[in-house]
């Protein structure tokens, strides 16, 4: 998995394969198919990766936050840090089809975890309705913001200058929009 991953962080997901994998661990990629049926199953393993790994930045970011921080922007802002850090992890990850991650075995609690953060997160804050379609309501306004902007900054459209900046501006958005 280090090896897809590291792949993937150099060349982008495209350049993922299990004859690469195979060529860089040193074996013949037959053996890999005793792990994945396919080039498919290996991305679909590492988007799995790529969940667990946001989990845990998103709870420590949680924990770290101060009494006063805003726990949806500060959610966000690890997100956005964590899309910056691994651009092409982040990218592979969203390239499976959603259902899919929510029900294959590899992938589907890593990715429950994700969202069970963000609902405590967003959960925090009473909404007019105080149910849980409008929590999940805050949370899916959240997500795609940051992820659309996170899109059109990678893509050189967004003018942030520095990973930090997106970062600012994607908590002040959340902090004065979506709160």
């Amino acid at each position: 998995m280090d090896t897809a991953w590291a792949i993937i962080s150099e060349d982008g997901p495209d350049a993922l394969s299990l004859r690469e994998v195979a060529k860089r661990e040193g074996v013949a990629h037959r053996a890999l198919y005793r792990h994945f049926a396919d080039r498919d199953d290996l991305a679909l393993a590492v988007a799995a990766e790529g969940f667990r790994r946001l989990a845990v930045k998103l709870q420590a970011a949680l924990r770290r936050r101060g009494a006063d921080e805003n726990a949806r922007a500060t959610l966000m802002g690890a997100y956005v840090a964590f899309a910056v850090a691994n651009p092409g992890p982040y990218r592979a990850m969203f390239r499976i089809r959603a259902r899919q991650l929510m029900t294959h075995p590899l992938s589907s609690a890593a990715v429950r975890e994700v969202i069970a953060v963000a609902t405590e997160a967003y959960g925090s804050v009473p909404t007019e309705r105080g149910d849980k379609r409008a929590i999940r309501d805050r949370v899916v306004a959240a997500w795609g913001l940051a992820h659309g902007l996170i899109d059109l900054w990678f893509s050189g459209a967004l003018r942030a200058r520095t990973a930090k900046e997106l970062q600012t501006y994607i908590e002040r958005l959340i902090r004065e929009h979506l709160d």
